[in-house]
């Protein structure tokens, strides 16, 4: 009988810590580009679970007033692919400018790319985040 009185409370807190390690994001940056060249990319990172990759940038400096990023999933032993390369302004001030990619899958890897479309060379701080990390 006495088991019985605590099971409930027992399963509410299981279920509570599961819901609350899976919402847990991962994170990279920010940190400081330099004099990158297109065909940049981000360090690779596993994602855990489906959801939204933010891609922030500030104090951009290139003489391209718009850049070309994507986000790449990377295969085992196949190349990577671009899922949806995106464009964002070049400003060289404090204020974060975003793009988002809604990425599929556990355990795939991914990165963001400074595509090969572009023809200048770009300086900026970038953050990365995304889900269940």
């Amino acid at each position: 009988m006495s088991i019985r009185k605590y099971l409930g409370m027992g399963l509410g807190l299981i279920l509570s810590a599961i819901l609350a390690t899976s919402a847990i994001a991962g994170s990279m940056g920010p940190s400081r580009l330099t004099n990158a060249g297109p065909g940049w990319n981000s360090p690779i990172w596993p994602q855990q679970s489906d959801g939204f990759v933010y891609f922030q940038e500030q104090y951009c400096v290139s003489t391209a007033t718009s850049l070309q990023f994507d986000l790449m999933h990377h295969w085992p032993f196949t190349p990577s692919t671009g899922t949806n390369a995106q464009w964002m302004s070049c400003v060289n001030n404090s204020t974060w400018r975003w793009i988002n990619w809604y990425a599929h899958g556990a355990g795939v890897d991914y990165s963001i790319e400074y595509t090969h479309n572009n023809t200048k060379n770009i300086s900026l701080t970038y953050f990365i985040t995304w889900p269940g990390n």
